[in-house]
């Protein structure tokens, strides 16, 4: 399979997953944000806000990789993924929906042309240890 094809098949999987994922999303009413999800330290909006935050974080992340970036050597995924979740606090459930159905509308890397963008090999820092407390 030719790599336009594979990318083609990729968008497509992300845009219904992510269509998915709004349909559900959208039926969660103000009154079940408080409520506490599989992870008991997490209520429904704490996950509600991580999806929205990291979804702009990860975009962000890919483009500073593919630009030749690394992540700084203290990065701790688990500490920014609880202050991301604590930044949102104070927006509205309504307000976190809009900023992740706003953050489909960029895709980040799957807009590269095919074959773009630079090719890192090497990268071995692990970005994911166990989880914390909260996950």
């Amino acid at each position: 399979m030719e790599l336009a094809e594979r990318k083609n098949r990729l968008r497509h999987k992300l845009a219904k997953a992510r269509a998915e994922l709004m349909t559900i999303l959208q039926q969660v009413q103000p009154a079940d944000a408080t409520r506490s999800t599989e992870n008991p330290l997490w209520t429904v909006r704490d996950l509600v806000s991580h999806l929205a935050v990291a979804e702009v974080g990860l975009q962000s992340t890919v483009k500073r990789f593919l630009a030749g970036a690394e992540l700084p050597p203290d990065f701790d995924l688990n500490t920014w993924n609880e202050r991301m979740v604590q930044r949102a606090q104070s927006r509205t459930l309504e307000d976190l929906l809009a900023g992740l159905q706003a953050s489909c509308a960029d895709p980040g890397p799957a807009r590269l042309p095919d074959g773009g963008g630079s090719r890192r090999s090497g990268y071995t820092r692990p970005v994911f240890r166990p989880p914390s407390k909260r996950f």
